[in-house]
């Protein structure tokens, strides 16, 4: 099935300001994994999906793990 692009246009372009992120646990949802597997389906750059899905996540949080 997975995500059409038309409904994220600018995906590759805005890709270094782009978090994954998931509804779950919303009714309907199926799972955070099923979730994430779709995601990576979506026809964009593998740059794109990394920055996406691990490295933007990383750097936005990395920050909070060293506030204690």
């Amino acid at each position: 099935m997975g995500i059409p692009l038309e409904y994220l246009p600018r995906l590759e372009e805005i890709k270094d300001k782009c978090l994954y992120g998931s509804d779950y646990p919303d009714i309907g949802v199926k799972g955070i994994k099923e979730n994430l597997r779709e995601f990576l389906q979506i026809k964009i750059s593998k740059e794109a999906i990394t920055k996406i899905a691990q490295t933007n996540p990383k750097n936005f949080f990395k920050p909070l793990s060293y506030t204690r």
